[in-house]
C-alpha cells in the first residue's frame, strides 16, 4: 500500500468519525429522552436505540454479502478497511451508504412518531429485544428494503438498487467502468 493511499485512507476515516460524532449528537437531540440514547454503541448495547439499530444493520449486512457474493466479490477483501480474520470488511467499506436511508430512517420513524417506541422491549442487563420488537425491526428493515424508490429516473425497490451500486463497484475495481457513483438517498 503506497503512502499516499495510507494518507487518504486514514483522512477518510477521521473526517468520517468526526461527521458520525455530529449526526449521533442530532440523533440524540431528536429521539424522546426517556429512550436513554446516550451515544451509538456498536457492541454490547443495552438500550433499545443501539439495540435495534444493530439489529437493523446485521439485516443489511446480510442483504449486502449477498449482493456482494451474487457478483463474484469476496466479503472478507476490502480496499479500506483493514483485513480481519474472518470479518467481512469490504462490506464495511459499501455499507455507510446504505445504512442511514434503509435503516436509520425507518428505524427513527418508530421512534419520532407518537409512542410506538413504548411497545419496544430491550432487557437492560443483557440488551437482548424479545421476539416482538424484533419481528418490528424485521418487518420494518425488509419493508423498506421492499418499497419503491426512484433511482437514476426509475422506480425500483430498495434492494434492487443495493445488488446495483455493488456490481456496479465491482465493474469499477475490476476496470470495466472508470468510476463508481454512491447512492445517494433523496427525500
Amino acid at each position: 500500500m503506497s503512502e499516499d493511499f495510507s494518507a487518504v485512507k486514514n483522512h477518510l476515516f477521521i473526517a468520517e468519525a468526526r461527521v458520525g460524532g455530529y449526526y449521533w449528537d442530532i440523533i440524540k437531540i431528536l429521539l424522546p429522552p426517556e429512550l436513554g440514547f446516550d451515544r451509538r454503541e456498536k457492541h454490547g448495547a443495552t438500550d433499545v436505540v443501539n439495540s435495534m439499530l444493530n439489529y437493523g444493520y446485521g439485516i443489511l449486512y446480510q442483504r449486502l454479502w449477498q449482493a456482494a457474493s451474487a457478483v463474484g466479490l469476496n466479503p472478507n477483501i476490502s480496499f479500506l478497511h483493514s483485513f480481519q480474520k474472518g470479518k467481512p470488511t469490504f462490506i464495511y467499506d459499501i455499507i455507510e451508504e446504505f445504512r442511514q436511508p434503509f435503516v436509520d430512517r425507518p428505524l427513527f420513524s418508530i421512534l419520532t412518531k407518537g409512542s410506538r417506541y413504548k411497545k419496544l422491549k430491550v432487557d437492560a442487563g443483557s440488551g437482548l429485544m424479545d421476539a416482538a420488537t424484533k419481528e418490528i425491526i424485521l418487518q420494518t428493515v425488509l419493508q423498506k428494503l421492499s418499497s419503491l424508490t426512484v433511482f437514476r429516473g426509475k422506480k425500483m425497490r430498495a434492494e434492487e438498487i443495493l445488488h446495483i451500486q455493488v456490481k456496479k463497484l465491482a465493474e469499477y475495481i475490476a476496470g470495466k467502468s472508470s468510476s463508481y457513483l454512491p447512492y445517494i438517498a433523496t427525500y
